[in-house]
């Protein structure tokens, strides 16, 4: 073979190495390119689902998609119709049966208290009648023994002359043992009488402290052994009304409670922050709901996001507070952001979990998502769903080739 033909196919086989290099390069950091050069990224944020809070038909009238939700924070109201009140009418009735056992017991009260007062007052006029009585018996008393004591010294006197007659013999032994027995006899009924008197002063002592007594020892019917059985059916009576005021405070407070549980579920209203937008309605107008039944998705604008397609290898390249540059269309100036998160190719978040997908996402291309600084005009535009052409600064097509690579 000559030197011209082997120069010519030696030409030949270092194009077609080249060629081959081409496409292994452009295979390997087509996806790089094409996530840095094309705006296959787009502006989105989360979508949140705002649920029923109690069972009943929605409003006839549904929001205006994209509208803003008001300073009340309300979407859509729910009402039900058909709401059980039983339980309140039970509780109500509970409590009138308890305020009409609570009124008799108190009624019940105050007649033992009267009754109580009653016997309290004849106990004290039997107590002052018997002081007077045994202050008469005593005064009596005195004056009995003051006469004996007479009578005494009397007797006393004419037994001494007897026994001294007795003594000259002038009279009879007789006379004089009469006139000693005499004596005897009226000394016991001294002692008697002064027993007496000791024990109506003790009697007296014993009233005065609140202790009553008969002479023979036993209580009178109007003492306070009297009025026990008294005290202790008051003591009852007392204790049953503490039972039933607690029992009519719990029957009130589940009137309370019943009734506001049925003002609470008769109406209600379905929630989302102020100032978010009602990004779509999931049920129809007078739809029937259950408790935490999805009614309408919304979107909070002051937190937009960028979903940026990307090739796994750069993923795996990318940390979370990473930063990106983002342009979005229409603007030409550049904004900062910083990486959220991202997902591998085989577990991307969809239209379930963000209000808008990047144009450029397929099968095989992985996700980032930037956190983007909303300013008061992207708040009030909300600018979900617009392409955005999106640069990793930290991140160079030598770094993705040694990604690829495997360096």
């Amino acid at each position: 073979m000559s030197e011209q033909a082997k120069a010519g196919k030696g030409r030949w086989t270092w194009w077609v190495g080249l060629g081959i290099l081409a496409v292994y390069m452009a295979w390997m950091l087509g996806p790089y390119f094409r996530s840095v050069l094309i705006r296959d990224a787009a502006v989105t944020t989360w979508i949140n689902v705002a649920t029923s809070p109690i069972y009943g038909t929605v409003d006839a009238e549904l929001p205006p998609l994209g509208g803003r939700v008001g300073a009340d924070g309300q979407i859509i109201g729910v009402r039900n119709e058909r709401i059980d009140s039983t339980p309140l009418d039970r509780a109500a009735a509970e409590a009138i049966r308890g305020e009409t056992a609570l009124v008799y017991l108190r009624d019940r009260v105050a007649e033992l208290r009267q009754l109580e007062r009653e016997r309290l007052d004849q106990r004290q006029h039997n107590a002052a009648t018997l002081l007077r009585s045994l202050a008469i018996e005593v005064d009596g008393a005195r004056a009995e023994l003051a006469f004996i004591e007479q009578r005494l010294a009397l007797v006393r006197s004419q037994a001494e002359r007897k026994e001294e007659l007795a003594r000259r013999g002038t009279t009879a032994l007789a006379e004089r043992d009469d006139a000693m027995a005499e004596v005897a006899a009226l000394e016991l009924r001294r002692v008697e009488q002064e027993n007496r008197i000791a024990q109506a002063k003790l009697r007296y002592e014993e009233i005065e402290q609140g202790r009553y007594l008969r002479a023979d020892g036993s209580d009178p019917d109007w003492a306070d052994r009297g009025t026990d059985a008294l005290r202790l059916e008051l003591g009852r009576a007392e204790a049953e009304v503490r039972a039933a005021e607690a029992t009519l405070g719990r029957a009130r407070a589940e009137v309370v409670a019943e009734r506001a549980r049925l003002v609470r579920d008769s109406a209600a209203a379905v929630q989302a922050p102020p100032g978010s937008v009602i990004w779509s309605m999931i049920v129809g107008a007078g739809a029937t709901v259950d408790v935490g039944s999805p009614v309408a998705q919304w979107i909070d604008c002051s937190r937009l996001l960028i979903d940026v397609p990307a090739a796994d290898v750069e993923i795996a390249l990318l940390r979370k507070g990473m930063p990106a540059e983002v342009v979005l269309e229409g603007e030409s100036r550049s904004r900062e952001a910083q990486v959220l998160l991202t997902r591998g190719a085989a577990s991307t978040l969809g239209t379930v979990d963000l209000a808008a997908i990047a144009k450029g996402r397929r099968p095989g291309v992985g996700q980032v998502l930037l956190a983007l600084p909303a300013t008061p005009e992207d708040v009030e535009a909300c600018p979900v769903g617009i392409a955005a052409y999106v640069d990793f600064p930290d991140i160079g097509l030598i770094d993705v080739l040694r990604g690829r690579l495997r360096l």
